[in-house]
């Protein structure tokens, strides 16, 4: 079982998403991660919070894992505290009402029987390489695109994913400040220390996924190294990321809301395997250093986690030339998905030229 979620807590409180300045009011519209398969057994219940909202998730007798709205819709027990699986369903622990897979009320054990007024919503999940992902929002219909294409748990050439590839730690402020990250090619030297700004090599918004591919000299414990980046994100929520370098690697960040200043964080890293004799087996050597110092760059204390905590969201930055074909480019490819306006998008009219020209 996954330990808890690490919170290092923010360094500021910002009061509402207004104030930071971030734009939206509302959650982008997309696939987002919830866990990891092997931490929900057949019969596990498990309460969740996202997307401002209480959710109930559990895995059915089928083995099918399934999401929906945490409050039965009898008298409002939360089904996530004390809930029983049967079959496809969940029964209430209040008053033992018992909901099917499509949130349908199928046996009342008293009264008439059944109540066929009242459903709970369900939520369309998928799992995928191990993972569990949900779409957003719940009542949009059949999801618009798939999922990042990921090793799966016995895919040959890769240590184990889990329980040393993952990590999950909730951060206090929106994900798309890290989404924004595959653009912004400059940052990596001065916080990540490339020996110089990596040279871009692609930047496409091709429909619901955004890809960069840059090359650079990454620092190492010998030095630096030469190392080739492609990133993709799928949507707000998901970046996929597919390394080529001192040891290569596929690493997918989930960025999942939990309200509007608060995001769970989740890292699953594929670590290529050169000795066929380890495939399968837990990441050690250089493999599991790789896993603890990406984690570390990511979110530590001398990463970007400070500066995003601290950091007011400017809708109208100063771009340079280079941010205007990267950094600006995927702010404008993200606002399609969300279908709460923002703040001000009848206003937001970002300059065409560079701040110094």
């Amino acid at each position: 079982m996954t330990s808890p979620p690490l919170d290092r807590g923010a360094g500021r409180r910002w009061r509402d998403h207004v104030d930071r300045g971030f734009p939206y009011a509302g959650f982008a519209r997309g696939w987002y991660q919830l866990g990891w398969s092997r931490d929900l057994a057949v019969g596990n219940v498990a309460p969740l919070r996202f997307f401002d909202d209480d959710l109930v998730m559990y895995r059915d007798k089928g083995g099918i894992v399934r999401v929906m709205d945490a409050y039965c819709a009898h008298y409002g027990a939360h089904l996530g505290y004390g809930g029983v699986v049967e079959s496809s369903g969940i029964r209430c622990p209040f008053h033992a009402w018992l909901w099917d897979h499509d949130g349908r009320n199928v046996e009342v054990p008293y009264g008439e029987g059944r109540c066929s007024k009242r459903t709970i919503k369900m939520w369309t999940v998928r799992e995928h390489g191990g993972l569990i992902f949900v779409w957003y929002p719940s009542d949009s219909g059949t999801p618009e695109w798939d999922l990042p294409p990921l090793p799966d748990e016995a895919a040959r050439g890769y240590f184990a994913l889990y329980p040393l590839g993952i990590h999950h730690e909730i951060v206090h402020f929106p994900g798309q400040f890290i989404g924004e990250n595959i653009a912004d090619l400059a940052h990596l030297k001065f916080v990540h220390r490339f020996e110089e700004v990596p040279a871009l090599r692609e930047c496409v918004a091709a429909g619901p996924v955004f890809r960069t591919v840059f090359d650079g000299m990454t620092p190492t414990s010998r030095g630096h190294a030469p190392v080739l980046m492609t990133q993709e994100a799928y949507g707000v929520g998901l970046i996929r990321t597919e390394t080529a370098g001192p040891i290569g690697s596929v690493t997918l960040a989930g960025l999942t809301p939990i309200d509007h200043g608060t995001t769970m964080v989740m890292f699953s890293r594929w670590m290529e395997c050169p000795d066929p004799s380890m495939e399968g087996q837990q990441p050690a050597g250089k493999a599991l250093r790789y896993i603890e110092n990406n984690t570390a760059e990511a979110l530590g204390p001398n990463s970007d986690r400070p500066i995003w905590d601290h950091m007011r969201y400017l809708t109208r930055p100063a771009y340079t030339r280079e941010e205007i074909v990267t950094v600006r480019r995927i702010r404008e490819w993200m606002r399609p998905f969300y279908d709460v306006p923002s703040v001000d998008e009848a206003t937001d009219d970002l300059p065409d030229e560079p701040f110094n020209e």
